[in-house]
């Protein structure tokens, strides 16, 4: 039986010890060759958990396969259909999501989370205050904190730094924060770790990363980092959708239809952001959490002057020459 498994970006072909050994031919019987890690999983701390379509003896079977179950079910291969060789006659890019971020491996990518981890680090880092993304799924969070010589931004002081941007406005230069996100934070540190630069954009800043970034010959690539649903999976979010277009409609270049689609949006949306951002599912979510003033800030557009960069670990406001210094091999 071949089973084959589709992601967004990736494909994964499984095949059972038992249909390695059937395709030897009769009576022989060598071992299947050891399972081999897929990268896209073995990134500790990322939590991938699709619906897989099982197509066996005429029937389909839902089920839920983690890296863990992939490895026991034996040999398989792993294709990646989004390499950027692929759409070589283009140099500017629209993902999706943390998997993409583990491809990331070339160029510059620029992690869109509108509501609201960006926006958070754009509102920390216009106070010139340094922010440590922390993927909200690990443990440890506090003692990564107490390493950093920072502040865990988790809301647990009454007035204190947490995921609203609000709430940190009040930060002062040079100081030091850890921010948790399951989507943005997590995506930042995925392309980092798969060897991308990676800057963070919002509405609110997304002109100046576009005009810092757009005279760059080599690929860059946006990446709108979604929500979760309650089993773990993607969910695309409008408001990142809008947020990658914003920034992507003044990164100039030669963008891929994927690029020019999220554009197209941006542009109709436009003139409604905030009517749009407090109507969208992760707008909702964050009104009955009481956050509406949240919304406010996220929805405001090209006013921020900022460009915060990753790196050492952590999102600095980026001078020109600092981000031509921290990007100059990409």
């Amino acid at each position: 039986m071949l089973v084959t498994v589709s992601f967004p970006t990736i494909i994964y072909q499984l095949r059972s010890e038992k249909d390695h050994q059937k395709a030897d031919g009769p009576g022989v019987r060598s071992p299947a060759p050891p399972p081999r890690k897929c990268p896209a999983l073995e990134v500790r701390g990322i939590f991938i958990s699709p619906l897989v379509h099982v197509r066996h003896q005429q029937s389909t079977i839902a089920a839920r396969i983690s890296s863990e179950s992939i490895t026991r079910m034996g040999h398989y291969e792993v294709v990646t259909n989004r390499d950027l060789e692929s759409q070589s006659a283009f140099n500017r890019h629209f993902e999706w999501g943390p998997t993409s971020a583990t491809l990331a491996s070339k160029g510059i990518t620029i992690i869109v989370d509108v509501l609201r981890f960006t926006s958070a680090v754009e509102a920390a880092t216009s106070r010139g205050a340094v922010v440590f993304p922390y993927r909200w799924a690990e443990d440890g969070a506090q003692e990564h904190a107490n390493s950093n010589d920072a502040t865990l931004a988790n809301g647990s002081h009454a007035g204190g730094p947490s995921l609203s941007p609000l709430s940190l406005l009040a930060l002062e230069s040079q100081d030091r924060v850890v921010l948790a996100s399951p989507n943005g934070a997590t995506c930042a540190l995925l392309a980092a770790h798969a060897g991308s630069t990676v800057i963070a954009s919002c509405l609110r800043n997304a002109e100046a990363v576009g005009r810092a970034l757009g005279d760059r010959e080599g690929p860059i690539t946006v990446i709108a980092c979604g929500e979760r649903w309650p089993d773990g999976t993607l969910r695309p979010a409008l408001e990142d959708l809008l947020g990658a277009g914003a920034v992507l409609s003044k990164l100039g270049g030669r963008p891929s239809p994927d690029a020019r689609s999220a554009i197209a949006a941006w542009r109709d949306a436009k003139h409604r952001v905030h009517e749009t951002l407090q109507s969208c599912w992760s707008g909702l979510e964050l009104q009955r959490k009481g956050a509406s003033d949240d919304i406010i800030y996220c929805s405001q557009v090209n006013v921020s002057g900022v460009v915060p960069v990753l790196f050492n670990g952590a999102f600095h406001s980026a001078s020109p020459e600092e981000l031509l210094r921290v990007t100059i091999n990409q």
